[in-house]
């Protein structure tokens, strides 16, 4: 414990005045796609066409909270 805290102390001399504050260590950007790029669904009938099981176009699976 008392590495950890003589490396916290060394850190606490480093000069970082001329460093900007940051909420993370990357860049984030936006990666979803434009709102006007979707493109054509799959029909129901098809989607559903090879499930195990499935009722009025949906896909039907067990329950799992009860």
């Amino acid at each position: 414990m008392g590495r950890i805290l003589e490396h916290a102390n060394k850190l606490q001399d480093v000069n970082t005045d001329e460093i900007e504050g940051t909420t993370h260590v990357l860049p984030i950007t936006n990666v979803f796609r434009a709102g006007d790029e979707v493109g054509d669904s799959l029909p129901a009938e098809e989607a559903v066409a090879n499930a195990p099981q499935s009722t009025e176009n949906l896909f039907r699976v067990p329950r799992i909270v009860e």
